[in-house]
């Protein structure tokens, strides 16, 4: 299963996205993923959910969010939403496209407490923030 070693690969890079957090400080990983990812949301929390206690993460969950596949046009440089793997600009009709978002698997967020004991206080680091 791919998914398992895309969520294990994830996994491995909490440390350097929370350095000196505790993973049993993390409460939800936040991820993206399009329809060019490779990845099926449904295998990829079945892996999250096999490698979550092994980790040290029992209290953590994992939050998939789905992005649309977008392209960008290199004649009219118009961006737009790819349907049914159309690769084909619908402004211009050139076939000159790249895809700009869609098409990978990002973290886009991780939720921390400061404290196991006060769930309440704790922090969010956002794809944004580094």
């Amino acid at each position: 299963m791919h998914e398992f070693s895309v969520i294990r690969s994830l996994l491995n890079q909490l440390p350097q996205l929370v350095p000196g957090v505790a993973n049993g400080d993390l409460r939800e990983i936040v991820i993206s993923l399009g329809p060019l990812s490779g990845i099926e949301p449904l295998l990829a929390e079945a892996a999250f959910e096999q490698l979550r206690e092994p980790a040290g993460l029992g209290a953590c969950r994992l939050t998939i969010e789905h992005v649309p596949l977008l392209a960008c046009c290199g004649e009219c440089e118009q961006t737009f939403e790819v349907e049914s793997f159309h690769f084909i600009c619908p402004h211009c009709e050139s076939v000159e496209v790249q895809i700009t978002s869609g098409d990978g698997v990002i973290i886009k967020a991780v939720r921390v407490v400061t404290s196991p004991e006060n769930a309440a206080h704790g922090f969010q680091i956002t794809a944004e923030d580094h």
